[in-house]
């Protein structure tokens, strides 16, 4: 039967997959168990690896939703030998290991006290207590004389004896706000050495600048591990609520309506299914960068894997924007308003109409163009791209070793990326199955040719050259 026609598996919710595998000839069976398939297209939860035969092509790598585990990727960058994640890794801190409490704690007084010493040297106008700031400044002298403070987050054991987290005196830092309107209390003697403290940190913490904003410094962002869409998180600035979220039950915090079909839900229930869902807490980027009237986005970049040994991996020549709907502020009581704080677009979607017309979505030459329209050179392509692809390689290499390439395997992933007012760039969280709905006319755009140039170069085993997807290779990007 050397004729017969291809059969490919799927779910209905992948309608550009069917179309361009129909347009090739192909048949579709309906139902997504049959064994004898050439491809199957399907959540990660569906694959039986166990009966994927070594001809058969299916769209996952077995163990892939390490990525997607939040908990899971921020252990395996933590491990990695040499490698540097403070520089575009959010300070990420797993709930459910119980070392990690006294960790956190001594990373939330040490922001906090950068926020009292930003108040102090008056990047706006404040006022703040010279008593506190004192308490800042006798805190943060022990982190520099501490060597073992910056790589604590690499030790789930580390031992933060030396800084007394536990001590009452630093108590008053959680309890006194930082900064008032006024004029600043302090002597001269006092800004200079909360100047002279400043420029050593931020030598030293690439975080320093734009993951604590004047005055603040104790914002941070609590995710469930195994959930995506944006459910169940939560902006909090309070270090024993935040101490006190493994013991709660984050489906019962959804507030982001129905879940979208399109989306990798399955997968998400499957890693949870059989483990107690623990939290991450990560350090909110206080100051990200701010579009259309002052909202916070975040960037959805493709990357697509096609062969592990050797490494072999696409980067996709054009991602998206997605916006918040919501100007943003740093206003405690808004901190709970998803419109403000998420960009996920299934959180989005819900939001009421603007009385001002934004788009939720942008694509990255739009971006592009509007930082070369502010700056006079290529922003995207000088600064940002690159940053983006380091955090990538990265964040690949820390998962690869535990990947497997089970038949022929392959992988399509969605990484949203931060970016912060001094156009740093932040690695947000990789999404395995990323949604591929025609949620936009940005999305309707851009779906349809990535799944015909994804298969492509899956089927055909080259790209051609109208293909989109780009070769990444060291330090290079190569069509």
């Amino acid at each position: 039967m050397a004729n017969r026609p291809k059969v490919f598996v799927t779910d209905d919710k992948f309608p550009d997959v069917i179309a361009a595998l129909a347009a090739r000839g192909w048949r579709r069976y309906p139902h997504l168990s049959f064994p004898k398939f050439d491809l199957k297209w399907s959540n990660y939860s569906k694959i039986a690896w166990k009966r994927v035969a070594s001809h058969q092509i299916v769209n996952h790598f077995q163990n892939v939703t390490l990525f997607s585990q939040k908990d899971e990727l921020a252990a395996r960058l933590y491990r990695l030998p040499g490698e540097k994640v403070d520089g575009f890794y959010p300070r990420t801190f797993d709930m459910a290991v119980e070392a990690m409490r006294d960790v956190l704690r001594a990373w939330f007084l040490y922001y906090r006290a950068i926020g009292v010493v930003k108040a102090a040297v008056g990047e706006h106008v404040n006022a703040v207590d010279e008593e506190l700031v004192l308490l800042a400044l006798s805190f943060l002298e022990r982190i520099v004389e501490n060597d073992a403070f910056y790589i604590s987050l690499r030790r789930s054991c580390a031992n933060m004896s030396a800084l007394a987290v536990h001590d009452p005196i630093w108590m008053k830092m959680l309890r006194t706000p930082s900064a008032t309107t006024g004029t600043t209390h302090c002597s001269p003697d006092t800004v200079d050495k909360c100047c002279q403290l400043l420029r050593e940190l931020q030598e030293r913490d690439p975080h320093v600048n734009t993951h604590v904003n004047t005055g603040m410094g104790d914002i941070w962002i609590c995710k469930p591990s195994n959930l995506s869409q944006g459910r169940g998180i939560q902006v909090m600035t309070s270090l024993e609520d935040i101490l006190a979220l493994q013991d709660t039950d984050p489906n019962t915090n959804e507030s982001t309506g129905k879940e979208d079909e399109n989306q990798d839900n399955d997968d998400q229930r499957a890693s949870i299914a059989g483990r107690k869902v623990s939290w991450v807490v990560q350090k909110y980027v206080e100051r990200p960068l701010l579009l259309q009237d002052g909202r916070k986005f975040d960037v959805r970049q493709w990357v697509l894997i096609t062969s592990l040994e050797p490494l072999q991996v696409y980067w996709y020549h054009e991602c998206y924007l997605r916006f918040c709907s919501s100007p943003f502020t740093l206003d405690v009581d808004q901190l709970s308003d998803q419109f403000v704080h998420l960009s996920n677009y299934s959180v989005q979607k819900n939001a009421k109409s603007q009385r001002k017309a934004f788009s939720p979505m942008w694509t990255s030459s739009q971006f592009q163009q509007h930082l070369r329209d502010q700056h006079g050179r290529d922003v995207w392509n000088d600064d940002i791209i690159p940053q983006m692809q380091h955090a990538t390689r990265v964040a690949i290499q820390a998962v690869l070793p535990e990947l497997r390439q089970v038949g022929r395997g392959f992988e399509w992933l969605g990484i949203d990326f931060l970016v912060d007012s001094l156009h740093r760039v932040w690695l947000l969280e990789v999404n395995v199955t990323p949604d591929v709905s025609h949620s936009t006319e940005v999305t309707a755009a851009l779906v349809p040719p990535a799944t015909q140039d994804t298969l492509e170069i899956v089927l055909d085993g080259e790209a051609s050259s109208e293909n989109r997807w780009i070769l990444m290779k060291g330090a290079e990007v190569r069509r």
